[in-house]
């Protein structure tokens, strides 16, 4: 892991560990039954410690090409951890890192040459898997439905604010958002019509849709 990314995923941990002391240590934790009635409110969860099931959590990913009309790429990734701290039935902190070396492509735009595009997806054009092989999501807070969160990506960090459905079912929460980055913010600008000028057909969208479905477990 690079050593800022560690460095920050060390930090995240703390704070949210220190948190979730600091708010629960004069309390008594509500039980699966008190909080049942409320089970797919974000503002009523069940108070503790959830760590991320990184077999079931995934991240579908889409892009484009900006002069062909229909033509997307789409793929996967995969996380090695992460996990939520909810403190007075609302998430207070949270952190997620995505493994960038489980990249893969379940459809290309000209429906073939999937190895190709994730090699190329892996490599320094883009996001460098080798020099960076993991990216952290930083959940600072979920209000009114709206998560602002750090992003770190190839030891680069960007706030970004976009809409969650969190649910809860006995001790286990899901989460599906969906949301869409520029990727330049992040120095991945290989193909980019905003920095390269006209490329015609090869010119590749900035913008990148991002799906989450996440799957956590009450732990504490």
């Amino acid at each position: 892991m690079n050593q800022k990314v560690a460095w920050i995923v060390f930090i995240l941990a703390v704070v949210v560990g220190v948190w979730y002391f600091v708010r629960t240590s004069s309390k008594t934790e509500k039980s699966v039954e008190e909080k049942s009635s409320n089970v797919g409110s974000v503002e009523n969860l069940i108070d503790g410690v959830y760590v991320l099931d990184t077999a079931s959590s995934t991240i579908t990913w889409t892009g484009s090409k900006t002069f062909i009309k229909g033509y997307a790429d789409s793929g996967i990734l995969s996380f090695t951890g992460g996990s939520v701290i909810v403190s007075e039935g609302a998430i207070v902190a949270g952190a997620f890192v995505i493994d960038m070396k489980s990249f893969s492509v379940i459809a290309t735009g000209i429906g073939s040459e999937n190895e190709k595009l994730v090699n190329h997806l892996k490599s320094s054009d883009f996001f460098n898997v080798a020099q960076y092989p993991v990216a952290v999501v930083g959940i600072h807070s979920i209000v009114n439905g709206a998560v602002t969160a750090d992003v770190t990506i190839k030891d680069v960090t960007k706030q970004v604010v976009f809409p969650v459905i969190v649910s809860q079912v006995g001790e286990v929460l899901t989460a599906d958002a969906d949301l869409t980055i520029d990727r330049t913010l992040w120095d991945i600008k290989y193909g980019s019509s905003t920095l390269l000028g006209d490329l015609g057909d090869n010119v590749i969208g900035d913008t990148v849709t991002l799906n989450l479905s996440l799957v956590a477990h009450k732990t504490q």
